[in-house]
């Protein structure tokens, strides 16, 4: 997908909007004028329900049927923002569930001569592995968790002596 794809949400949008891919779902919103600047005080704080939803993304392009008739016809994506899964023409055609890796599927028996659509519904990865992170029975550390961030307390060490490295003690 290239620029000319609309992306939308979950219920709570009831019309697609322009987006820019490859690009954010924030800078789409913001673009789009259905957030307010997440960089302006605290807006941040209360934009959070983005990463929450789900996204849904999609565009409209055109094959030739000599283009068809080729031996192999693939979509390569790189970069699918984690969990996602893509339909091309209201058909599945791939979940991804990595976005370190590059996806390639057999895009031949999905596609017809002439318009096809192509739709991206990348799912929250919070909403997808909160249930997996609250089923372990120690805490997952993360830069940017449940648990606010660091999730390792200060510690104030007191001495009477200053510690030497081991190559300066002499037995």
């Amino acid at each position: 997908m290239t620029s000319g794809a609309d992306m939308a949400a979950h219920a709570d949008l009831q019309e697609w909007h322009a987006a820019q891919v490859p690009g954010v779902v924030q800078t789409d919103l913001l673009q789009n004028h259905l957030i307010e600047d997440p960089f302006y005080r605290d807006n941040e704080s209360r934009l959070q329900w983005i990463g929450a939803s789900d996204w849904e993304y999609q565009t409209t392009f055109q094959i030739e049927a000599g283009e068809l008739a080729r031996e192999h016809v693939d979509l390569v994506f790189e970069g699918l923002d984690t969990f996602a899964d893509v339909y091309v023409n209201d058909r599945a055609a791939l979940q991804a569930d990595n976005m370190f890796r590059r996806w390639r599927i057999a895009a031949k028996p999905l596609l017809q001569p002439g318009a096809n659509i192509l739709r991206v519904v990348f799912h929250s990865p919070i909403t997808k592995m909160l249930p997996y992170v609250k089923s372990q029975g120690y805490v997952l550390p993360a830069i940017s968790s449940q648990n606010g961030g660091n999730d390792t307390p200060v510690q104030i060490r007191i001495s009477i002596c200053r510690r030497k490295k081991a190559e300066h003690l002499v037995a």
